[in-house]
């Protein structure tokens, strides 16, 4: 079970536009060791995100991919494409569900998916 998901972000102000879009919530700043990281819950699962610089992170391309449950896929998809976000599969049924996929401002992929 995940309890926290870090995501180290370039571009702090436009992340906490898209994913407090995509998943519904408001971000409040939080300090370590000098830097500003900004931090949300949504459904039990603490969104934590920190400057790049901070964790270490120089990739041009992300090495995890997310899949957020969300109550309205198409909802949640328009919210993050009018803050910024990329199309990568508009949505539509698969395995059953609505799904889609985003692209967030640091180029991460996510996919987007109601519960079962």
């Amino acid at each position: 079970m995940i309890d926290k998901v870090t995501i180290a972000v370039r571009d702090m102000a436009g992340m906490v536009a898209f994913y407090g879009a995509v998943l519904g919530v408001s971000f409040e700043e939080r300090e370590l060791a000098g830097h500003a990281l900004q931090a949300a819950t949504a459904g039990g699962v603490e969104f934590l995100l920190c400057p790049a610089e901070l964790a270490g992170v120089a990739a041009d391309v992300n090495t995890v991919q997310l899949r957020l449950l969300v109550e309205d896929v198409a909802a949640a998809y328009g919210a993050g494409l009018m803050a910024g976000g990329e199309s990568l599969a508009e949505p539509e049924l698969r395995e059953g569900r609505p799904s889609a996929a985003l692209r967030d401002l640091d180029g991460n992929s996510l996919e987007l998916t109601e519960p079962r």
